[in-house]
């Protein structure tokens, strides 16, 4: 234990400290207008009050003479005030005439007389959700289409992780987008590497309730937060979904996969992988709301991993639902978003597309496709002679090995031209 006298000098040392803090931050915060931009006007005067209370406290801790304890205690109040002065009287930072107006949380919108209704209701939604750090990113953005925003209504009754996932998931984001907490709701601002069209945000902004309007011109999505439908689970809910012999069982994890929540959908899915398939018809039709709305790996693995088991022998039965899907995702070429269960789900439409895309994963990654091509038990000799590469020993073993194992290719008939094709380290992997 230390000595009374030093711990009077800690507590004065202190004080001091947290009074420079005090006046850094709010040097910071009145010459910058971004630092700080999202905390309101009157939590910043709650911070400063604390941070000044804070240090005359250990003012009054550090002294038993009056006088130094009341001048520095004098000093502490003195700069709570002068910094509410500052924060009161701070110029704001006023954007170009172009660009789009912001309002402060305070301020009344007054629509001026030519503005038209809809141009009122997207400067009252702008007032209201706060929309100024939208408009920062805007002006900083490479092209204007790769910011978005959505105000959910309410939205503030979800927790952020996982309205952040699903918008990275679905909208296959790099990042999980900006998330600010309003008094009426949440505003998401999405930032993205590629543009998509306001179309697809709706039907994914769907997926969270009511699309109250849409403003395509400023990519802004307002939407209603069904919070009836995302109620979190109760104990005996908790208890049944989890309890195949339950008669709600089947009822509540198809609704938990038509939840927004990735996390929620994941655990569902994975309850479903050995289910009773006696109560399919509806599970089926909401595994393939998962499979158009989610791009994770996981999710679609686990999905279509349900549907290849639940379609059984009734692939004509869904050969569209599968070919819709194949579609939808043919633009990503990205070998990571491609998990084995979807790519199996896929090739049981023996569609030519899929077996391109096959081949163009196998020839990424031979380990690890190279089964699959064999089983697809699809004739795919001509195509495969075009992959070889004399650079590429380990991808020509891999098709020579597919050539020999599969039995819809006649590996005699492309036997003269691998010859031809490649040195005489091959030869031993011809016979």
């Amino acid at each position: 234990f230390l000595p009374p006298s030093r711990w009077k000098q800690i507590l004065n040392l202190l004080g001091w400290g947290v009074l420079i803090l005090f006046c850094i931050l709010l040097a910071a915060t009145y010459c910058s207008s971004d630092f700080l931009r999202e905390v309101e006007q009157d939590k910043k005067i709650v911070l400063f009050g604390f941070l000044s209370a804070v240090s005359g406290l250990f003012f009054i801790l550090a002294h038993r003479k009056a006088l130094p304890t009341l001048l520095k205690v004098f000093l502490s109040c003195g700069s709570c005030a002068f910094g509410i002065y500052l924060l009161s009287n701070a110029p704001q930072k006023r954007l170009p005439a172009q660009t789009l107006t912001t309002f402060s949380p305070q301020e009344e919108f007054k629509p001026s007389a030519t503005s038209t209704k809809k141009e009122s209701a997207l400067e009252q939604l702008k007032a209201r959700c706060r929309y100024s750090p939208v408009t920062e990113a805007i002006k900083g953005a490479r092209e204007r289409s790769l910011i978005s925003s959505v105000w959910i209504e309410g939205g503030f009754q979800a927790s952020p992780y996982p309205i952040q996932e699903f918008f990275k998931t679905t909208l296959t984001l790099h990042k999980r987008p900006n998330y600010y907490v309003r008094k009426d709701g949440v505003l998401i601002m999405i930032e993205s590497e590629k543009s998509f069209s306001i179309s697809k945000l709706a039907k994914v902004v769907n997926t969270l309730g009511e699309i109250e309007d849409i403003y395509p011109e400023e990519r802004l999505i307002s939407v209603i937060y069904n919070d009836e439908q995302f109620n979190p689970l109760s104990s005996l809910e908790s208890a049944a979904i989890t309890e195949s012999d339950h008669p709600r069982f089947y009822q509540l994890n198809q609704r938990e996969l038509l939840h927004f929540d990735p996390t929620r959908v994941t655990a569902a899915l994975e309850r479903l992988q050995t289910a009773d398939l006696r109560f399919k018809g509806d599970i089926i039709e909401s595994l393939f709301t998962v499979l158009n709305r989610f791009k994770a790996p996981r999710i679609s693995n686990l999905a279509a991993g349900c549907l290849n088991t639940w379609i059984g022998e009734d692939i004509e039965k869904y050969r569209s639902e599968i070919s819709s899907i194949a579609h939808y995702d043919f633009r990503l070429l990205d070998e990571s978003m491609w998990p084995v269960g979807l790519v199996k789900l896929l090739l049981r439409t023996q569609s030519q597309e899929i077996f391109n895309v096959l081949l163009h994963l196998w020839a990424i990654n031979p380990a690890k496709w190279e089964r699959i091509v064999i089983e697809a038990n699809h004739n795919l000799g001509d195509d495969l002679i075009k992959y070889l590469d004399p650079k590429n020993r380990n991808r020509n073993i891999s098709l020579i090995r597919i050539m020999k194992q599969s039995q819809a290719i006649d590996f005699y008939n492309y036997k003269s031209t691998l010859k031809r094709s490649l040195d005489s380290s091959y030869e031993k992997f011809l016979f």
